[in-house]
């Protein structure tokens, strides 16, 4: 069972549906992958092939406060005392039962063990997966910061518990540590699954009978992924400052572009969806401040897409501007050069690996100039240098260990 899939989020849902694949191909077609996500009623609208399975805690109805500590307290007296299992009502009850039958337990990959987001569910879910004995494997993802006591030691316990804790990268490996210095052994750095898209999609880099992009006529094209960010590292009176930065610098980067002959299209990983972060409303606070001759040469996409669609969407244009890390990920596999704007460590970490540091810039400081020059190179260039070609290679190998471990680890 795969844990903690938010699939209204383009990229942790990329991850879902790239770990299920590699599970299926490693363990054979008859293996059964559960995709439990807080939202998965919102989430089978785009993602019925997954059959979404609601959150432990939020198997039994709606999600206020009082039936959510009720729900809790049954679910926990469940764990403890399996006599006390009649008490949970059905949605409960099944939910439980998947868990406990299940061969193993994955916290899926992406970013969410960090003190500025919500973890009650996630965190209930590991202790689920320690009372009910069950193994716990985490897959390819970013940990950290973690410097809430409390929230530190249920992550702790949760790793203790562990059999395979999988890290995309060292800054994650050195937070694992710090909270459960004993998990060194089982503590392994892997790529992020979504690399899994660059061999297994028919436009993918990587596939050796990749898809051909059909030829385009007209202006070359830069598809910028943009999100609102809340630069969570900064003070509160800084926050809004830089929001305000961050979109004016956007919004100046778009403008030179067209004047040098580009088209721009807004399209992110995250976007649609009324449940969640809905990145292309953002792109319309930067585009409404654009100028009429530069807004007639700018294009808003509004809707919903899976991932399999972005990678298409990636490879036939130029080059991408992304804030978003799977906007990176998912470009990278198209084989689509790509300038990364970098919120958190996870991002540059990543982009250097590939030896693309000098086409990432921080969110917080970048200037509207040097974006520009490094898009219009990236677009000017053609394709991938053979250096992040070679890495992209590298990480979809390693992305595809995170099972083969798995197995090993389970005996």
């Amino acid at each position: 069972m795969l844990l903690n899939s938010w699939l209204l989020n383009g990229g942790d849902a990329a991850v879902a549906l790239a770990e299920r694949e590699q599970l299926v191909r490693h363990f054979g077609a008859e293996t059964r992958v559960v995709v439990s996500s807080p939202q998965h009623r919102a989430a089978r609208a785009l993602y019925a092939d997954l059959d979404p399975a609601p959150q432990l805690l939020s198997s039994g109805g709606p999600a206020n406060p009082a039936l959510r500590w009720t729900r809790r307290v049954r679910l926990s007296l469940a764990l403890r005392v399996p006599a006390a299992r009649g008490l949970l009502m059905e949605g409960e009850s099944r939910h439980l039962g998947e868990m406990a039958e299940t061969d193993a337990l994955i916290a899926g990959g992406g970013t969410y063990l960090t003190d500025y987001y919500k973890l009650d569910g996630i965190l209930f879910d590991y202790e689920a997966a320690r009372l009910l004995d069950k193994p716990l494997f985490f897959f390819p993802q970013s940990i950290g910061p973690l410097e809430n006591p409390a929230r530190a030691r249920s992550v702790a316990r949760a790793i203790a518990h562990s059999r395979g804790v999988f890290v995309r990268d060292e800054e994650s490996k050195a937070q694992v540590l710090r909270l459960a210095p004993e998990a060194e052994r089982k503590t392994v750095v892997l790529a992020d699954s979504a690399f899994h898209f660059a061999r297994h999609h028919e436009r993918g880099v990587l596939n050796p009978n990749r898809r051909a992009v059909e030829p385009r006529s007209g202006r070359p094209l830069a598809i910028v992924s943009a999100r609102y960010w809340s630069f969570p590292g900064a003070t509160p009176s800084d926050q809004a400052a830089l929001r305000a930065r961050c979109r004016a610098q956007l919004a100046q980067t778009v403008t030179e572009l067209v004047r040098g002959g580009m088209d721009v299209r807004f399209l992110s990983t995250t976007q649609g969806c009324d449940d969640y972060d809905d990145d292309a409303a953002f792109a319309k606070s930067v585009a409404e401040t654009l100028g009429a001759e530069t807004r007639n040469h700018v294009a808003i996409d509004e809707s919903r897409h899976r991932p399999e669609e972005l990678v298409a969407s990636y490879a036939a244009c130029d080059a991408v501007l992304s804030m978003r890390m799977h906007g990176v990920i998912l470009a990278l596999c198209a084989g689509t050069p790509v300038v990364a704007l970098a919120g958190e460590f996870k991002t540059r970490e990543l982009m250097g690996r590939l030896g693309l540091s000098n086409r990432t810039f921080d969110a917080e400081t970048f200037e509207s100039g040097e974006t520009v020059r490094a898009v219009r190179d990236a677009a000017a260039g053609g394709s991938l240098p053979q250096r992040a070609l070679d890495g992209i290679a590298e990480m979809e190998e390693s992305c595809a260990r995170a099972p083969v471990l798995l197995g090993e680890r389970l005996g």
